[in-house]
This record gives structure tokens, sequence and C-alpha cells, in this order.
């Protein structure tokens, strides 16, 4: 695999901003793509969760998103590890559940993958 060092690419520092997330390049905050994308959904999509939380409830609407965000944030690390050459192993119930999705993206999505730009 080839890593391409054609750009330097600075580093961020994460925070929240009004409860979104944001790096802070230099002097400029830049939202997260998960921002974007919750800034830029349809209505027919809030419509839909707003009927979701409603029917669950908002305490369990709010177990479900924190749980598939631990979800998402072990996938992302596993998924840099097989990038990097390093394993990474979580026995807990979601790191399983983790480590079975990534595997999905790794047999699936990155067989052909043969140059990388940036990993953060």
């Amino acid at each position: 695999m080839k890593w391409n060092k054609l750009y330097n690419y600075p580093t961020s520092v994460r925070s929240l901003i009004k409860d979104e997330r944001h790096y802070a390049i230099g002097e400029e905050k830049l939202p997260s793509v998960t921002t974007i994308l919750s800034a830029t959904q349809s209505d027919e999509k809030r419509a839909s969760l707003a009927k979701w939380k409603q029917k669950v409830g908002e305490n369990e609407a709010e177990r479900v998103k924190n749980v598939a965000a631990e979800r998402g944030t072990k996938m992302h690390s596993i998924l840099e590890g097989h990038i990097m050459g390093q394993g990474v192993l979580d026995l807990t119930d979601t790191g399983g559940e983790a480590h079975r999705m990534a595997k999905t993206i790794i047999d699936q999505g990155l067989p052909d993958l043969e140059e990388i730009w940036v990993l953060r």
C-alpha cells in the first residue's frame, strides 16, 4: 500500500460549538462531516426521526444514539488499525459488533485500496 505524501495536512483540534462538532484548523473552525449531514437532512428524514423518538421515548432514543456512536467510534478505530497494520481487539459486545462491521468494509471495500492520502 502506498502512502501519498503530496500534501501536508494540518493538525486539528475537535471542539463543540452549540452542541455541534467542529474542528479548529488554525483560526478556522470547520464543521464535522456528521454536523454537515445533520444540517442538510431532508424534512422527511427529520420527521421520521422525530416520529421514532416519540415512539420509543427520549431516554431510549438517546441510549440507542449513544450505543451507535460508540460502535461507530470503535469501528473507525478497527479500520484505522487495519490500514496501519496494527490489530485492534475489543472483546466487549459493542466491540464484537464493530469488528463484524469493520470486517465487511475491509472485505468488500478495501481489497483494491492501493494508495492512502491521509489517516487521522
